[in-house]
């Protein structure tokens, strides 16, 4: 038996109500319980107060206000049938309780009758949509409300606050009241997920307050939020900023509704914020695992030292839920902090997350009484220390900063904010090996991300050209991307063979690579300002001979586009007329090496394959747990090459591997074991000072176990 209508459009018709009231006669809470509202509805009603409930149905609002001693209530609905079930009911135990049967929209009260107008979900029920035909039905009843009340009285309703209804419900009582807005939350603790998403939907409640009008001043225009349960009121400036907030609570709600039971494998953020910040405080982020593997409990929190939230380890899907297999519980709640708040010390920020935290446990675990384990690192909170404070117009405001990793070591760390969770540039930190210096200095000897290393790779097939050129007059490293500036100084510092040329689009980036990440500007490695598209298209149109070109170009550009599936390089960079000027400017035995960063399979693929026609030999090196990979693209095969890979071994995928039709057309080569050592060999003992060949060679090996050859 169906006791909702087919549409919401049902809800304006009187028969609908009649129908519906007839078919259930006992009380039918769609806004919640007396006990959910009567914290709001005491504040803004008094005892002596005449109520009218607008819209009264079967709900046991008005009884459990009269039993609570609000003795003057008027009750009218459009239903006679509720009207009657109503009076039946109430008849002996409440004689003065009223019911009456009338229309909201012409109601024979007298002006100025009632000191408080309470609607539990009328508004809601009549206002539908906001069609023309809707929109005058309700503005009827406003008015109506408007001209039953008394100065100083107060419209309660009681609503879901669908977008259309805030705009208006504010709009209407937007000059000369007080517009107040709490949200309710209901007491549905370890209730099974059943009624549908509807279901998690929070209930507000707005106090519409009437203002006498005061001669020789101006019409009051005021909103308010009330932010907790404490009763603080938060000002608002428009009505976008209510709605704003509405929405923001709307999906907290269905976010808490999901993670009422356990999703294995999956992650949920949520960021908790105070009210007069202007980013979180901490951000929650959920994640589940099979029951099976939960050895140590069904809920835990885990909270990340302060500054090592960038690590892959808390950053990452796959690092989180890694974290939690390793913690052993059903579902781990992993808390990050940010930059920007202070934090006392680790037990005030368990305080202060532990209340929060609880409110996301699984039905499961919501009725065991019990005090869940807070996990973290070691007793300390962890350390941040923000070094410089920047803003540019090509990457917005970024910070430079040190935090101090896992095994003691400190970091500097360059962060664009708007990622805030990813480093753009990263370098320890080592204390200067002059006496006299006490400060510490960038230690140039390792590189602290994967991909670039795995650059060093592609410096194999190039150290001819390298030797060859006569270094007192030209360059023969051409890097598009300056960043921090942690890729070409570790270059200069451990090839001094090569002469490097650096292009960045942002002079605030070559200012902080050298102020912060000790970047030198000198006669082996310049830095040229400027759009490293315009300057590649002008090597093109200036190149004489091919002894002017490149033996090596790196390019390590990110997209400002956040929502691209390609992050990296903006896709200009790999438009098919741009590589045709890009291959011009490379030495026929030279290199180009790339940094890709697409989430896009398909895409990835015909990106890759751009390349095929202009080089001779493209592989890449897949970064492990990271969405970054490395191209290399080498411009002619040599005998060099071919001993390198192991020809014989050339074989398609097989349809049976599980991949797409796309994918199938990628040829796999074997790398000959004997030839790479070789080549790393040589590489080293004729381009890399001694002090760093044993790095060099480490980092070029790892990452060769990682290649998957396009085209050879």
């Amino acid at each position: 038996m169906s006791l909702l209508p087919r549409s919401t459009a049902e809800f304006q018709r009187k028969e609908y109500w009649e129908k519906f009231f007839s078919k259930r006669s006992v009380p039918f809470e769609w806004y919640g319980e007396y006990t959910d509202l009567c914290h709001v509805l005491h504040k803004y009603i008094k005892r002596s107060s005449k109520v009218l409930m607008a819209g009264c149905g079967n709900s046991r609002l008005s009884e459990d206000l009269y039993d609570a001693g609000f003795n003057s209530i008027d009750n009218v609905d459009i239903s006679a049938t509720v009207i009657r079930q109503m009076t039946d009911r109430n008849k002996l135990k409440r004689s003065n309780l009223q019911f009456l049967q009338m229309d909201l929209l012409k109601m024979s009260f007298a002006d100025n009758t009632f000191d408080c107008v309470v609607d539990k979900g009328t508004l809601d029920a009549i206002m539908t949509d906001n069609a023309a035909v809707t929109v005058q039905k309700v503005t009827t009843m406003i008015s109506e409300i408007r001209r039953v009340l008394r100065n100083n009285g107060r419209y309660i309703c009681v609503s879901l606050a669908q977008g259309h209804i805030v705009d208006f419900i504010v709009g209407q009582f937007a000059s000369g009241w007080l517009v107040r807005l709490h949200q309710v939350k209901l007491d549905d603790s370890g209730k099974e997920m059943t009624g549908g998403i509807g279901k998690a939907l929070p209930v507000f409640v707005f106090i519409m307050t009437k203002v006498t009008p005061i001669e020789g001043r101006p019409i009051l225009k005021l909103y308010e939020v009330v932010q907790d349960e404490s009763g603080k009121c938060i000002r608002l400036d428009s009505i976008d900023q209510i709605r704003g907030h509405v929405e923001d609570a709307q999906q907290a709600a269905l976010v808490e509704w999901h993670l009422r039971s356990v999703h294995p494998g999956e992650s949920t953020q949520i960021d908790l914020w105070t009210t007069d910040s202007k980013e979180p405080k901490y951000t929650l982020t959920v994640v589940d695992q099979l029951k099976g593997k939960a050895k140590n409990g069904q809920f835990a929190i885990f909270i990340v030292p302060h500054g090592r939230e960038i690590d892959w380890l808390f950053s990452s899907d796959n690092g989180r839920q890694q974290l939690a297999e390793s913690a052993g519980y059903e579902r781990l709640v992993v808390v990050t902090l940010h930059r920007w708040h202070q934090y006392m010390s680790l037990d005030a920020v368990k305080d202060e997350v532990s209340a929060k935290a609880v409110e996301f446990l699984q039905v499961s675990a919501r009725n065991t009484k019990k005090q869940w384990p807070i996990l973290s690192l070691g007793d300390g909170l962890g350390d941040r220390d923000i070094l410089f404070e920047g803003r540019s117009d090509c990457t917005g405001p970024f910070v430079v900063e040190e935090v101090i990793d896992e095994d003691g070591n400190l970091l500097r760390r360059l962060v664009f904010l708007n990622t805030p969770h990813m480093a753009q540039s990263e370098a320890r930190m080592l204390r200067a090996k002059k006496k006299k210096k006490k400060k510490m200095e960038v230690d140039h000897s390792n590189l602290a991300f994967s991909f670039h290393s795995a650059m060093l790779t592609g410096f194999l097939f190039a150290q001819d050209l390298i030797l060859e050129y006569d270094i007192q007059k030209r360059n023969n490293v051409l890097l598009v991307g300056l960043g921090g500036g942690l890729l070409p100084s570790f270059l200069y510092h451990t090839m001094t063979s090569a002469r490097i040329q650096v292009v960045e689009l942002d002079p605030v980036m070559f200012e902080v690579a050298s102020k912060w990440f000790g970047f030198v500007n000198d006669d082996r490695m310049s830095v040229h300002i400027g759009d490293g598209l315009e300057f590649i298209h002008q090597q093109g149109l200036n190149m004489k001979s091919k002894d002017e070109s490149w033996s090596v170009v790196i390019l390590d550009v990110d997209s400002k586009q956040s929502d691209s599936a390609l992050r990296g390089p903006p896709p200009a960079f790999v438009a098919i007329d741009f590589l045709k000027v890009l291959r011009s400017v490379i030495h026929p035995k030279g290199v180009l090496l790339l940094n890709l960063v697409c989430r896009d399979e398909e895409l990835r693929l015909s990106v890759i394959r751009r390349f095929f026609p202009l080089f001779e030999v493209v592989f890449s090196i897949r970064i492990p747990a990271s969405v970054n990979e490395v191209l290399v693209c080498i411009a002619q095969k040599s005998p060099l090459i071919n001993n390198f890979f192991s020809s014989s071994t050339i074989k398609r995928k097989s349809a049976g591997s599980h991949v797409t039709a796309v994918e199938e057309e990628i040829k796999k080569v074997t790398l000959c074991d004997s030839s790479c050592e070789r080549l790393v060999n040589d590489l080293c003992d004729r381009l890399v000072e001694g002090n760093q060949q044993s790095y060099v060679k480490q980092e070029i090996l790892r990452h060769l176990g990682h290649v998957t050859v396009h085209q050879f």
